[in-house]
């Protein structure tokens, strides 16, 4: 108990201490604090924070009309597209669907034979 909150004291003062740093120890001729200043006091900045601040809100109205997994459609119409899978094509020589339920699977030798503890049947 005692060494967590030495931990946790340590941590304190390492903190307050990047703070202090950060607030007044200059990186040139001005602070990173004031830096930060004025990086955000650009024209393009601004502008990053508009449109940030636009998107968030265009979230939490998404978010508050149904949820981020409401798909945007008419709910009369149904998705055709729902659980398709898109797959690559297939290599050339390769079996298609067809040919895959004509295909014989062997198990190797000693695998799944009757009598060593598998559930196959003769």
């Amino acid at each position: 108990m005692l060494s967590r909150l030495v931990k946790v004291g340590f941590e304190a003062v390492v903190l307050a201490f990047a703070f202090y740093a950060f607030a007044f120890v200059p990186l040139g001729q001005h602070t990173a604090l004031e830096h930060i200043r004025r990086i955000v006091a650009t024209p393009p900045a601004q502008e990053a924070g508009q449109e940030a601040k636009a998107a968030f809100q265009r979230l939490v109205k998404r978010v508050s009309d149904g949820g981020l997994n409401a798909p945007e459609r008419n709910a009369t119409k149904p998705l055709t597209s729902a659980g398709t899978a898109i797959l690559p094509p297939l290599a050339p020589g390769a079996p298609g669907p067809a040919d895959a339920a004509t295909v014989a699977v062997t198990p190797a030798e000693g695998e799944l034979a009757p009598g060593n503890g598998s559930t196959a049947t003769p």
